[in-house]
């Protein structure tokens, strides 16, 4: 009789430990089932974002392209060459365009130097002559860039390398805007320079794009897939918040969270995910688990239960009060 007890009690603890080991080898492929998921959106966001930074690039280079066909460019052809990409109908009205002219301070007359709103004290100048876009952009027209440590800084790198490079966050001239400004060099048409020297020396000016950090909220990540996460991209170097949607997860509710890198324009910026768990459960695996679970707990405490409801024509094994 002890025998077939113990083997009873044997074979309901095996099945116990077997449902325990498929729930929690359950759990695990679920949980990996949610961080793919997680996954497969955040890329998407960072494929999209670098995909639109990508397409700003191009439009600063078709803009370079302008500059080294022409000895010169009036007014009037930079405003027609902007107006045939559409801008403003295409990304709306907060993208700023700028072409800034490079002139060396003793080539600077003085009728020049008196009609400009600033004056760094370099043996160089770099002033934004053009802009097109958002209205409040005009007022930039006329100063020196050369007195912004930041942007001077960007500006050298664009002009010693050769390739785009964005200055961290800041606030846009003219405005009370944050934004992000991408420099791009153009150097004297003709001239195809190599080196660092070289480029000083050919050195004509900048393209310049200046995307506001609201443009990022408004069309870069105004996408489903973030609605419901908690986004917030920073620019490494200086902790600067480029973009965050300020969405808030739930509290006392499991968390998925990832921190992804994108660079752009010799900057490297970092894109923080956080979200709920459960929205990335799928419903018919949370109904599989819950039965796991229920079916563990049954056949864990089923012995115990049985004993204590009384079967027809039995004596409960409760224990009497004395």
């Amino acid at each position: 009789m002890g025998d077939f007890i113990n083997k009873i009690l044997f074979s309901r603890i095996f099945l116990a430990g077997l449902l325990i080991f498929g729930l929690a080898t359950f759990t695990m492929q679920v949980s990996r089932e949610v961080e793919k998921d997680f996954d497969k959106e955040l890329w998407s966001v960072v494929y999209d974002t670098s995909d639109r930074l990508e397409l700003y690039s191009n439009i600063m280079y078709a803009f370079r392209g302008l500059f080294h066909s022409q000895v010169s460019i009036t007014p009037q052809e930079w405003e027609t060459f902007n107006q045939s990409f559409n801008t403003s109908e295409r990304f709306g009205d907060t993208i700023e365009m700028g072409w800034t002219r490079y002139i060396k301070d003793s080539e600077l007359t003085e009728e020049e130097r008196s009609q400009l709103k600033t004056v760094g004290n370099l043996d160089y100048h770099y002033i934004i002559q053009y802009h097109s876009g958002h209205a409040e952009g005009q007022s930039t027209v006329g100063n020196d860039l050369t007195t912004n440590p930041e942007r001077l800084q960007a500006l050298n790198t664009a002009r010693d390398n050769g390739l785009i490079a964005a200055v961290p966050p800041l606030t846009i001239f003219g405005s009370n805007r944050e934004g992000v400004i991408l420099y791009l060099p153009v150097y004297h048409r003709g001239t195809f320079p190599t080196t660092p020297e070289e480029r000083q020396e050919n050195l004509f000016g900048f393209v310049s794009f200046v995307i506001p950090t609201e443009e990022f909220a408004e069309t870069i990540l105004n996408k489903n897939t973030v609605k419901d996460v908690r986004l917030k991209i920073t620019d490494v170097e200086t902790g600067r918040v480029v973009h965050d949607n300020t969405n808030e997860v739930p509290k006392n509710v499991a968390i998925v969270s990832k921190t992804l890198e994108l660079r752009f324009g010799q900057r490297k910026w970092a894109l923080e995910f956080v979200g709920n768990r459960r929205s990335y459960l799928e419903p018919s695996s949370a109904v599989f688990l819950l039965s796991l679970l229920v079916s563990s707990l049954f056949v864990i405490f089923y012995p115990q239960i049985r004993g204590l409801v009384p079967e027809k024509g039995k004596p409960s094994l409760r224990r009497k009060k004395l």
